[in-house]
């Protein structure tokens, strides 16, 4: 490990010591890449390190919290329900609390109206009912997770199987190349 490094150092380095610098995942704030030999494997043959990169992506996911009683309007519904939507889309989980004095009718009648209105996006867990309160917890369904966390890295790689790694850190080089020589001339 050589530590955080800019990609004009990292490619000066490969080719120093005649290594081929490849795009390894983006786990932080800046993307990860290594030096590997021509002949090494380009394909992670260590099935563990990708368990633990899903772990890790799992933990990344962070819970948001619902609270409202059961006399809530059908437009402060819509709102908390909006509000649900987004953050499953973003990929966090939601925990709705409805706390309050009610039957165990009217607990059902919003779970079942909250559910029915989120169904395609999460999955429904840990759902307790009792005289004085409903809880519940949405987890988001993986194919709705949107892209839009993504699109705020601005660092962000994407490198598709046809897609030569070493091709994308040259094209990076000559962008950076281009800006540091536009911002010198300014």
């Amino acid at each position: 490990m050589l530590g955080v490094k800019s990609i004009l150092e990292a490619e000066t380095l490969a080719k120093k010591n005649k290594l081929l610098l490849t795009f390894k995942s983006q786990s932080g704030k800046y993307p990860s890449y290594q030096l590997v030999d021509k002949f090494s494997p380009t394909k992670n043959e260590n099935p563990s390190i990708e368990c633990n990169e899903m772990r890790r992506e799992k933990q990344k996911r962070k819970m948001k919290q619902l609270v409202w009683s059961p006399k809530i309007t059908d437009h402060d519904f819509a709102i908390k329900l909006a509000s649900a939507k987004k953050w499953l889309r973003e990929g966090d989980d939601v925990k709705v609390c409805v706390t309050g004095k009610a039957d165990k009718d009217t607990f059902e009648n919003l779970f079942l109206r909250f559910s029915n209105s989120i169904k395609s996006e999460a999955t429904i867990k840990q759902k307790s009912i009792s005289a004085t309160g409903l809880k519940f917890v949405c987890h988001p369904i993986a194919a709705n997770i949107s892209v839009e966390k993504h699109e705020k890295q601005e660092d962000m790689t994407t490198i598709s199987d046809t897609e030569d790694p070493n091709e994308i850190v040259n094209k990076e080089v000559e962008s950076l190349i281009q800006k540091e020589s536009s911002e010198s001339k300014t």
